[in-house]
């Protein structure tokens, strides 16, 4: 390594670092040059490579981001919604969560600043990957450096609201995404029938 290439290297270490491509080390290190990792091992094979370079010691477990692959952003303004029985299945959930939304007032603003509130939450709790499914556009999180990949929802609970949803989709931009939704509940008369388009 020339030392010219030293200032813009860190070196972070932690009493536990997973790889996941590799077991999990104890007293490891990652390095990372820029935005870009370019080494991780035990620290003691690290600080004899990178020498000269202090590192930046955590408390705790070094991890790659995680990833949320089922949100959705923007009924993070009801909040949590719970169901009249303790014991109720996620149709019953989903039934309340529905009539929630259903006799809410609240505005399209304060759903989106919701939305990106969760969003930096989300961030903040270590979650570098969302997959978000809705049918509101939320706009772009500037202020929040999470990466987002938005599919549109499309459910189909009837005949009818298939149909609607099928020849709904020729609206919809090329470059958006799309997904068919599908809560199913065996005990429940409330199901969702899906579809897939492809």
């Amino acid at each position: 390594m020339s030392l010219s290439s030293k200032s813009t290297i860190t070196i972070h270490r932690a009493p536990w670092v997973v790889p996941v491509s590799s077991p999990v080390l104890r007293d490891g290190a990652v390095v990372v040059d820029g935005e870009q990792i370019i080494d991780v091992g035990l620290y003691s094979d690290i600080s004899s490579r990178f020498q000269g370079i202090p590192a930046k010691s955590y408390s705790g477990v070094l991890l790659p981001a995680l990833v949320n692959a089922h949100i959705h952003l923007e009924l993070s303004v009801y909040g949590v919604v719970r169901t009249a029985a303790t014991s109720g299945t996620m149709c019953d959930w989903i039934r309340a969560l529905l009539k929630t939304r259903e006799e809410s007032r609240v505005s399209i603003e304060e759903v989106i600043g919701a939305a990106h509130k969760a969003a930096r939450d989300q961030y903040d709790s270590g979650v570098g990957l969302m997959l978000d499914i809705g049918n509101i556009d939320i706009g772009t999180l500037s202020s929040c450096p999470v990466e987002i990949v938005s599919l549109r929802e499309m459910l189909g609970p009837s005949r009818s609201a298939t149909k609607a949803a099928i020849e709904g989709i020729g609206k919809i931009p090329p470059e958006q995404a799309i997904t068919g939704h599908s809560p199913q509940d065996r005990n429940s008369a409330f199901q969702y029938r899906y579809f897939q388009y492809q």
